[in-house]
């Protein structure tokens, strides 16, 4: 398997993985501590719900873009760790997620730029 296809597989894994574990911890009401799902669901999925279409139509600038997005979730798991042993699954999945998004969508990003780059220039 080529570089391009391996980085949108970790894109992809890392994506729907934190979709479903924002889900499951907004839906589970054991690990929000009086938190509202609502709240839960808008700050924790809106930011990756958004850049959903560019994801599935494969756009450089949005897999750039969601690279970022995808650190705010790591430090978000990251604190969950240290700060709610009752989270530690959850979190320890969170940061897993959010790495492999942020390696995938950086990887692919740059793969994909230099491929449409070199298409464009071999393009008459």
């Amino acid at each position: 398997m080529n570089r391009l296809k391996t980085s949108r597989s970790a894109t992809l894994i890392g994506y729907f993985g934190l979709l479903i574990v924002i889900a499951y911890w907004a839906l589970n009401p054991t690990f929000l501590n009086h938190t509202s799902t609502s709240i839960v669901l808008l700050f924790g999925g809106l930011p990756l719900l958004l850049g959903l279409p560019g994801i599935l139509k494969q756009k450089p600038y949005t897999h750039a873009w969601i690279c970022i997005v995808s650190l705010l979730y790591l430090i978000h798991g990251i604190v969950e760790v240290w700060s709610a042993p009752a989270n530690r699954i959850q979190a320890s999945l969170e940061i897993l997620f959010s790495v492999l998004l942020y390696l995938g969508a950086g990887f692919y990003a740059r793969y994909r730029s230099r491929e449409l780059k070199t298409l464009q220039e071999n393009t008459p």
